[in-house]
């Protein structure tokens, strides 16, 4: 898969409530969704392999020398990035959490030796004092209603030499999309609504610590048309769950699958391009980098 990087280290200081908060999302629902596709979460599912596999060489990078006795991943999903972690610290104590049975399930068969808790990985941090020397999460806060301040509780559970490291979608994920979804609107002379997940920006996961390291990356995928693309997102579970209804009418389906098609074709002239926004932030125990 070929992606562009870019290394940003985050300077000055901004609060992140300025952004504004993504919609809610209907948890519930969606844990239901991600249950029902367990089975074949991690074959359908590239981007998010290739995040996570980012996430652990920058892990191992940055944690080498350091002591890891104690693991914490915040929604595991169905294990990919948990066996590769069980891997590579056997002797670790090692918890994941979830918020979907189904993902939990498929989890444990594929990653033994590992304790699983079913729950809301956003509250999780509220219920646990154990020290972790990693905290590890890929693919799952972007779901979180606020990500902030979930993030600086979960940091204060590290240990004095920790790190908490994850990877999310950034907002010029599905960028493609809702542009089309846009357009098709304005076309058809009907007020706006939203399809597709609002997701923060760059600059919000910069601001929430000081001292983090964060990386922006771009995947842009090619489907064959766009029927194919909104048909493998459903297939990973992930079609958008907001608290509100959005029904869809079969002209605006049409229309925006029209002026995709037009707009945003692939580079090699066939097939239509995805772009997602994978963004990697790292930072380490707040009381190691007082002390450097």
């Amino acid at each position: 898969m070929k992606y562009l990087e870019t290394d940003r280290r985050r300077t000055g200081r901004a609060s992140p409530t300025r952004f504004g908060s993504a919609e809610p999302v209907a948890k519930d629902r969606l844990a239901r969704q991600f249950g029902a596709v367990a089975h074949r979460y991690d074959l359908v599912t590239p981007v998010q392999r290739a995040m996570g596999r980012q996430l652990l060489d920058s892990v191992v990078r940055q944690q080498a020398g350091e002591p890891v006795r104690r693991i914490l991943e915040v929604g595991c999903g169905a294990g990919a990035l948990t066996r590769q972690l069980r891997a590579l610290f056997p002797e670790a104590a090692f918890t994941a959490i979830d918020f979907s049975k189904g993902m939990i399930d498929e989890a444990r068969r594929n990653a033994p030796g590992v304790r699983f808790i079913c729950c809301d990985g956003e509250t999780y941090a509220d219920r646990t004092a154990a020290p972790f020397d990693l905290i590890v999460s890929n693919a799952t806060v972007q779901w979180f209603s606020d990500p902030a301040g979930a993030l600086r509780r979960y940091r204060a559970l590290l240990s004095d030499a920790g790190m908490l490291a994850l990877a999310t979608f950034g907002d010029r994920t599905f960028s493609e999309l809702n542009e089309s979804f846009e357009a098709a609107y304005r076309e058809l002379g009907r007020a706006p609504q939203r399809h597709v997940m609002p997701m923060r920006p760059f600059s919000y996961w910069q601001s929430i610590f000081a001292d983090a390291t964060c990386t922006e990356t771009l995947y842009p995928v090619r489907y064959p048309d766009v029927r194919s693309f909104l048909r493998a997102v459903q297939r990973a579970g992930a079609s958008y769950t907001s608290a509100a209804e959005r029904p869809l009418s079969r002209a605006v389906l049409e229309r925006m699958t029209m002026l995709y098609q037009r707009r945003f074709p692939a580079d090699d002239g066939t097939g239509i391009r995805v772009t997602y926004h994978g963004i990697q932030l790292l930072v380490r125990s707040e009381r190691r980098s007082l002390r450097e």
